[in-house]
């Protein structure tokens, strides 16, 4: 296997409003050809302070194009705009957690193709109610035509327990299927749905704060469900291996998801290092999930959270 190289730098385009940065790469998605960048810190201007900005990229030879610059329907400052981001095929989906500004909800955008053109599909939609739960501020999936969005400080049964929303498309709109919530440490932080991912009737979600029996440890738990007609069910909960009351862990802070593989991050495990961090390897049989492998930051080096972010494709783990 040859090593793999940068071949293109791609940066955001047009004026930014130069007293803010707009945090371009905050979020980025990439299925076959098309790749999405958020850009939630984005200032169209100085009373628009990060609103906030998704750019569209297309795989062109000879490397990635622009195809299209996409923003809120109604841009204000501090709307986040592009914050969380997930693409599949022609559909889209973007969040904006700041608005309404200051009001602690957030709401979800998706935007559809048509041709090369990037068009509002249905636009500011949310779950939750108007308890302040920063919808979308965690996980944001798409596959097929269902959504996966996360929102790991709404408080279900608890401060900061979470909450994942399950939407489908119907063909005209996307419609909500189910909640889902954490089983156990209800009146914990246990911040589930801040990452996820979803294959067919498959789901994974994390939840990096639960303590797993240690007061006040974040060691973390990554729960699977399964889907049969239009009901989700819990199938199996998974635990970092081998975890004491010393190693914080916080499985499940990254999750991504294969036909055959998940993947989920533990960036604060404790092995031979402090905080090196490690990544943790599941495996389909078919009916259920298994424990297959951990892997360890390479130098075992303290501080390197291995694992913060991570993303898998067929038989391969980044």
């Amino acid at each position: 296997m040859s090593a793999a190289t940068s071949n293109q730098l791609i940066v955001p385009t047009g004026l930014v409003y130069t007293a803010w940065l707009t945090t371009f790469g905050c979020s980025v998605k990439l299925h076959q050809n098309t790749l999405v960048v958020g850009a939630r810190n984005y200032s169209p201007s100085a009373a628009a302070v990060a609103a906030g900005r998704v750019y569209v990229y297309v795989k062109v030879a000879g490397g990635w194009q622009l195809q299209q610059e996409v923003g809120s329907s109604g841009p204000g400052g501090g709307y986040l705009f592009g914050d969380m981001v997930s693409v599949y095929g022609d559909y889209m989906a973007t969040t904006e957690t700041g608005y309404p500004l200051n009001s602690g909800r957030g709401y979800i955008s998706i935007f559809k193709r048509t041709g090369t053109v990037w068009s509002l599909y249905q636009g500011r939609f949310t779950s939750g109610g108007a308890l302040r739960g920063y919808v979308g501020s965690g996980a944001c999936a798409l596959n097929g035509t269902s959504l996966l969005i996360g929102s790991p400080v709404y408080p279900t049964g608890g401060v900061k327990c979470g909450l994942v929303a399950v939407w489908v498309n119907n063909g005209t709109a996307y419609a909500l299927q189910q909640y889902l919530s954490p089983t156990t440490y209800l009146t914990i932080n246990g911040r589930f749905g801040q990452s996820g991912a979803i294959d067919g009737d498959r789901i994974a979600i994390g939840s990096p704060a639960t303590p797993n029996g240690y007061a006040s440890i974040n060691h973390g738990t990554l729960y699977f469900y399964t889907r049969s007609g239009a009901t989700w069910t819990l199938a199996q909960t998974f635990e970092p291996p081998g975890v004491t009351g010393t190693d914080w862990g916080e499985l499940g802070t990254s999750v991504s998801m294969s036909s055959t593989y998940a993947v989920a991050g533990a960036p604060s495990r404790t092995l031979n290092g402090i905080d090196c961090g490690s990544v943790c390897v599941y495996k389909w049989s078919g009916t259920q999930w298994a424990h297959v492998a951990e892997l360890p930051h390479p130098l075992l080096t303290s501080g390197a959270k291995f694992g913060t972010s991570v993303t898998t494709a067929g038989n391969r783990i980044i």
